[in-house]
C-alpha cells in the first residue's frame, strides 16, 4: 500500500499538512505572547488601515533571492492571512488547536 492509502486507512495528516499546523501554532503563540519572540521581529504589518477580517494580518514581501521564499516568515504569511478572526483571537493554544484543526478538515 502507498504513502496516501495508508494516512487515509489510518486517518492521519501528510507530512506537509502537519507542518503547516505547526507554523500555524507557532504563529500564534508568537502573536498572542505565548512565545519570547516578539511579533513584530518577524513580521511586518500593512499600515495603510485597508486590512478586511482579523488584525493580525501580516504582509508579504516580494522576494529577489530563492532562499528569502523558505523563511518562515514568507511561508507561514499567506496561511495565517487566510484564517478568520475567531482562530486568531483565540484565547488560549488548546481552543486556536481545536478551530485549526476544524478549518483544515
Amino acid at each position: 500500500m502507498h504513502y496516501e492509502g495508508r494516512l487515509q486507512q489510518l486517518g492521519l495528516w501528510t507530512l506537509e499538512e502537519r507542518r503547516n499546523w505547526a507554523d500555524l501554532i507557532e504563529v500564534f503563540k508568537i502573536a498572542h505572547g505565548f512565545s519570547k519572540i516578539s511579533l513584530s521581529d518577524i513580521f511586518r504589518f500593512d499600515t495603510s488601515g485597508k486590512i478586511r477580517g482579523h488584525s493580525l494580518k501580516p504582509v508579504k514581501c516580494r522576494c529577489n533571492k530563492d532562499a528569502r521564499k523558505y523563511f518562515f516568515s514568507h511561508r507561514v504569511a499567506s496561511r495565517w492571512n487566510l484564517l478568520d478572526d475567531v482562530t486568531v483571537n483565540a484565547k488560549t493554544v488548546n481552543t486556536s488547536k481545536s478551530r485549526l484543526e476544524k478549518e483544515t478538515v
